[in-house]
Parts: C-alpha cells; sequence; structure tokens
C-alpha cells in the first residue's frame, strides 16, 4: 500500500505529546480529502454521510480516493476539498470526523470539539510589510519545527512561484524582523501563499512564531545577498509532457462536436 503524506505524519505523531498533534492536525488541514456524501452534491449543497458512531456521530473523509471505494465497497458520492474546509462545512453540528476508518492506516477520529477547534483556529494574513527591507542577514533562532511546516506549505505551490529565502531582514526605519521572501509569485497566488505561511506558524507548536511575507521579481536588488545568507526553500516545478497530447485530450481545449 501507497504511504500518504497524512500516513507519514499520523505515525510521526505521538499522542502525548501536544506539538507533534499539532503537526498532524496542520498536515490534516491543509490536504486534499474526500468527505464520503449521501448523495451526489447539487450546485454548492452538500450532504455528508453521517455514522451513529459512539460516543457521537462521525462524518468520514480519506485522503486518497481508492481509500474512500474501498470503505464504501465501489464507487460513492464524495466532495474533495481541503482537510479545514471540511471542518468548516460540519463545524458546530455536534458531528466529529473521522479519518480513514477501516483502512488500517492514519486511522483517526476527531472530536466535535476538536473539529470545531479546527474550523475555528485563527488563520490570518501575515503582517503587511509596510517597511521596506534594506538589507537581510542569515536567519537567527528559527526552530526546526516552523522551518519544516513552512517547507511543507509551500510545497503546495507547485508552479505558482520559484523559490523563497528565509533571513532576517532590516527595515529602513531600523527594526528587524524575520522575513520569507518569494521570488516570482504569480500574483493571484500571493494571498493564499500568505496565508498558507501563517498557518505553518499556528500549527508548527511554536508559541510567539512571528513571520513577515514579501514578494520580489529575480530582478531584486535583494536576490544576490538572500542567495549568500538566506535559507533557500525551492518549490516544486510542474511535471512538463515529454510528448504532446493526442488529439482530442486536451482537457483546457473545446470538445469536438459531430
Amino acid at each position: 500500500m501507497i504511504q500518504t503524506p497524512l500516513d507519514r505524519a499520523f505515525a510521526e505523531m505521538t499522542p502525548e505529546d501536544d506539538a507533534s498533534r499539532l503537526r498532524f492536525l496542520g498536515r490534516l488541514a491543509a490536504a486534499e480529502v474526500f468527505l464520503l456524501l449521501k448523495e451526489e452534491p447539487t450546485g454548492k449543497v452538500i450532504d455528508a454521510q453521517v455514522f451513529p458512531i459512539d460516543p457521537e456521530p462521525v462524518a468520514l473523509i480519506f485522503d486518497t480516493e481508492d481509500r474512500l471505494t474501498s470503505f464504501h465497497g465501489g464507487p460513492a458520492p464524495y466532495a474533495a476539498m481541503s482537510g479545514r474546509s471540511v471542518a468548516q462545512v460540519l463545524a458546530g453540528q455536534g458531528i466529529g470526523l473521522g479519518l480513514n476508518l477501516g483502512t488500517g492506516v492514519s486511522d483517526f477520529v476527531l472530536s466535535s470539539e476538536g473539529l470545531n477547534w479546527l474550523a475555528d483556529v485563527a488563520v490570518q494574513d501575515i503582517g503587511a510589510q509596510t517597511a521596506k527591507l534594506v538589507a537581510v542577514h542569515a536567519p537567527k533562532g528559527v526552530p526546526d519545527a516552523v522551518i519544516t511546516e513552512i517547507d511543507a506549505r509551500l510545497a503546495g505551490f507547485e508552479g505558482q512561484a520559484s523559490r523563497a529565502y528565509l533571513a532576517l531582514g532590516e527595515l529602513e526605519n531600523g527594526g528587524t524582523t524575520h522575513v520569507l521572501v518569494v521570488v516570482n509569485a504569480h500574483t493571484a497566488a500571493q494571498r493564499a501563499i500568505a496565508e498558507a505561511v501563517n498557518a505553518a506558524l499556528v500549527f508548527s507548536g511554536v508559541e510567539a512564531a512571528a513571520l513577515d511575507v514579501t514578494f520580489v521579481e529575480d530582478q531584486d536588488a535583494l536576490i544576490p545577498r538572500l542567495e549568500a545568507v538566506g535559507l533557500r526553500i525551492d518549490l516544486p516545478e510542474p511535471e512538463v509532457p515529454s510528448t504532446p497530447a493526442a488529439p482530442g485530450l486536451d482537457p483546457d481545449a473545446p470538445p469536438r462536436l459531430r
């Protein structure tokens, strides 16, 4: 059986360790999951299949379609969304959330209280850079847990930025702050990237972690210095097909009509 990222995060979790549980919940919040439904959704309305399991009923999510199909015994209606979105949809209904139940791997039940917490966790925009960066230095004292979470979150933005640098920034007003400088980010993705980085701080398990995010292009004068002293994080590049798609198989092309 192929091990998924959530399987690995679950295996790394220690029930007695608050920080490791928080990191696992962060992975769950960010991951794409498949919510089992009663029936095919109509428009934007979805109706989760709820099972009467003690001590409280639960809705079920799976981190692969194959696992959902195997549990159901065949094709089943589902909604694909992030774990955090599932929590927001189900919050306040007095139901828990079961992950990969019956699969034998990463079986996990989040109580209704935990589900409400996951939906309400404050993930707000990173503090805006109101002062200009005038110099950058090597980062100091950033916990490994924070770096690991940032790396995991940025991996989800394949093709939407080229790389990022973690550095200690010196501001024109004389202040300093740790900053994540993201290079060549698509304008439409910048808000989502900033929110994802903030979520990384929330779920890192490190209290009082703070970080600003700023966006630059390759031509920025700080790039050589960032390359020299910053902690570089490369984002995945989209795979380029080695051969052209067969006629009619391009999903972005209109269908041919007879």
